[in-house]
């Protein structure tokens, strides 16, 4: 479930958004503060990362202790005129309770402490419920996985070798009890595959949506991996439409073009009812 969007240089929000969630700057024109709370500072020995000389830093609140970040990838536009970047990162929960409302903040910086770039974002991840609401909710399933995207278009293109430390602050929101929502579709058929419209060299997830009940606006984000766990790309799929409890969609996530991806992550996000 994707909690937030972040196209384009600022971050725009969908309607679950915090009415308490405060963002220090726009697009990393300069470091981020963190997201609140008291952190403990670790280093993480897991994290893969695209910049191996940089020293790597995780700081979590309390409540995020069992949240490992898995992975970070900083990635340019080689072919664009406006600096687009984008930031991909895997987070782990390796608790026994979801974590709802992962939230993360990194600062890549150079070796001396200067700014390079700041990212911020809310983790994809599977929809749960709180209580007896069926209002769809951000969280990691203990021992799953989620999936941090950023991207910006600064006013100057980052120069990713001049960074030398990264550093990183994760929090969430404890909602005990939440619990996977009954009202998610289930996926069927899925596979990673040639891209049916472009074939060789690009590669799409492809599968079967049914609806549990009924649902609209439905989005899919697909995140392609290698073999070393880096997050190389984002391929969503959407049907602003209706989906009736019992019918089915077959979906093509957007392609990933390269090396054929070793694995993937797959989130589906859906408002309940019917359309308008």
């Amino acid at each position: 479930m994707m909690f937030m969007s972040t196209k384009g240089s600022c971050l725009t929000f969908s309607a679950l958004t915090l009415a308490s969630f405060l963002l220090t700057g726009c697009g990393g024109e300069s470091c981020m503060d963190g997201n609140g709370g008291t952190f403990a500072l670790v280093v993480p020995g897991p994290t893969v990362s695209n910049l191996p000389q940089a020293t790597f830093t995780v700081a979590k609140t309390a409540d995020a202790a069992d949240l490992d970040l898995l992975s970070s990838n900083l990635v340019p536009d080689p072919n664009s005129t406006l600096n687009f970047i984008q930031w991909f990162a895997e987070v782990k929960n390796n608790g026994t309770t979801a974590a709802c409302f992962v939230q993360i903040t990194i600062n890549f910086k150079t070796a001396g402490g200067g700014c390079v770039k700041a990212m911020h974002a809310y983790a994809d991840s599977d929809t749960h419920k709180i209580d007896v609401s069926d209002t769809p909710i951000p969280c990691i399933p203990p021992r799953k996985s989620g999936v941090f995207y950023d991207n910006d278009l600064p006013a100057a293109p980052v120069n990713l070798a001049s960074i030398g430390r990264i550093e990183a602050q994760l929090t969430l929101i404890p909602y005990p009890g939440a619990v996977l929502n009954p009202s998610n579709p289930t996926l069927s058929s899925v596979a990673l595959v040639p891209d049916p419209t472009n074939g060789d060299g690009y590669w799409a997830i492809m599968g079967t949506l049914t609806a549990t009940a009924t649902i609209y606006n439905i989005g899919i984000n697909g995140y392609y991996k290698n073999r070393d766990g880096m997050i190389l790309d984002r391929g969503p799929a959407s049907n602003l439409g209706t989906v009736a409890a019992g019918a089915s969609w077959a979906f093509t996530t957007f392609y990933y073009v390269g090396a054929q991806p070793s694995s993937y992550l797959l989130f589906v996000d859906y408002l309940l009812g019917a359309g308008p």
